[in-house]
């Protein structure tokens, strides 16, 4: 798989450095934010080919992150929810916010790398 740049953003810290270690170690590019509105600046200045994003983080939610980027000129990267919620009502309103795929926390770490490959 080809070096990416990827934006994580969660308001866990732990999870963060965690996500962002594993992501590097993977050989990716990886720049962190701790709330919604972090993830969103640091998604519009560094056009990353992939956003992680939790879906409650303070500020704005992923999903009010998702559908600013969507709404915004140019095709958005690629969006993947990472949250504690995984009911089918929360799959749908990250599919409507312009997600392409949501993880349900804890996300195994295989899963997330193949999610970064398709």
């Amino acid at each position: 798989m080809a070096s990416l740049t990827i934006v994580v953003a969660d308001d866990d810290e732990q999870l963060l450095v965690t996500l962002a270690q594993l992501l590097r170690l993977s050989g990716h590019v990886v720049h962190t934010a701790r709330d919604g509105n972090e993830a969103l600046a640091a998604c519009r200045a560094m056009r990353p080919d992939t956003a992680l994003l939790d879906i409650d983080m303070p500020g704005l939610s992923g999903w009010e992150v998702a559908e600013a980027l969507s709404a915004d000129a140019g095709p958005p990267c690629r969006l993947v929810a990472l949250s504690g919620r995984g009911s089918a009502e929360d799959r749908t309103r990250s599919e409507a916010a312009g997600f392409h795929a949501h993880c349900v926390k804890p996300a195994e770490p295989g899963e997330l790398l193949r999610l970064l490959g398709a």
